[in-house]
């Protein structure tokens, strides 16, 4: 029995050993990727922190041009826009950037989807994994998943579903992004098809969404510049699904521009990719209209 005990507390320990030392070598691995998705993440959260900050799911990531906003407004802006993540893995980036140093003003692409309807946590968890360790991360980790104290005693785990994509990276050396963060589709819709319009699950709202949205209209709509914005869809069935939304940022005075029914893009197919980004002419047009609401909203504070 005592030999057995043994063999089991010498595994564990060796198991304990393995863990650490993978995945200290996987996190080296993937803080010095310079290149691809991967490097691009490690680049947002190393340089300086822009006059402008550009924060959303898929659609900041490929509608807003930062060298368009800079031109315009005269200020620094970078794209810290990640696919498929919403309010929660925002609002920890914002507060990782901010410790650091406050924008003068931060714009954030709102998607229903990501931000207030009901979703799989699992999204949220594996990037906010990737994130630096602060005490902002560890408590919206375990807000998402109770088991997530018990999982972050493996420093392997958060980088079990990255080998792969950091070798792809790091071998290929694709650029970081098109323009400090953005990255351009250059796709386009067909002419002539017919398109369905864009649909939203209203029926189930997330709870923990909404108040992290309040929590960042609180925090950041009293310490900078916040905007709140909508880009264009191509079509969709429900302009009135931003109402609350909308209700929400007046509350705090914050600025909320929605722009998803928005003429000038809605039924143009030579500006969208698909009906719901923006291809590079798409995103160059509204980065200019945004930019006049970024320069405006900063006139407007002197």
């Amino acid at each position: 029995m005592k030999k057995f005990v043994a063999v089991i507390l010498t595994s564990l320990v060796v198991l304990a050993i393995a863990d650490r030392a993978v995945g200290a070598l996987l996190e080296h691995l993937f803080r010095t990727t310079s290149s691809g998705a991967i490097g691009r993440q490690n680049e947002l959260l190393q340089d300086d922190v822009p006059q402008v900050a550009v924060f959303g799911s898929s659609r900041a990531l490929h509608h807003y041009v930062p060298s368009v906003i800079a031109e315009t407004t005269g200020m620094t802006c970078r794209n810290y826009g990640l696919g498929g993540q919403g309010i929660f893995y925002h609002y920890v980036l914002m507060r990782t950037l901010t410790e650091r140093k406050m924008p003068r003003v931060i714009v954030y692409e709102l998607t229903y989807d990501y931000d207030v309807a009901t979703s799989d946590p699992a999204r949220e968890l594996a990037a906010l994994r990737l994130l630096p360790p602060s005490a902002v991360r560890d408590s919206m980790l375990r807000a998402l998943d109770c088991w997530e104290a018990v999982r972050s005693l493996s420093r392997s785990y958060a980088y079990n579903t990255q080998p792969v994509l950091i070798m792809a990276d790091r071998v290929q050396h694709k650029p970081t992004s098109d323009d400090r963060g953005y990255v351009a589709k250059h796709g386009q819709m067909e002419e002539g098809r017919a398109y369905s319009g864009r649909d939203f699950d209203t029926e189930h709202t997330d709870s923990m969404k909404l108040n992290c949205l309040q929590r960042m209209l609180a925090e950041y709509g009293g310490q900078t510049k916040l905007l709140v914005v909508v880009s264009p869809l191509y079509r969709t069935n429900r302009p009135d699904v931003f109402a609350p939304i909308a209700e929400l940022c007046s509350k705090w005075s914050v600025p909320f521009i929605d722009m998803s029914g928005d003429k000038r893009f809605s039924n143009s197919p030579e500006l969208f990719e698909d009906p719901v980004h923006l291809n590079d002419t798409g995103a160059r047009k509204f980065s200019a209209i945004i930019a006049e609401h970024v320069a405006g909203s900063c006139a407007a504070t002197r």
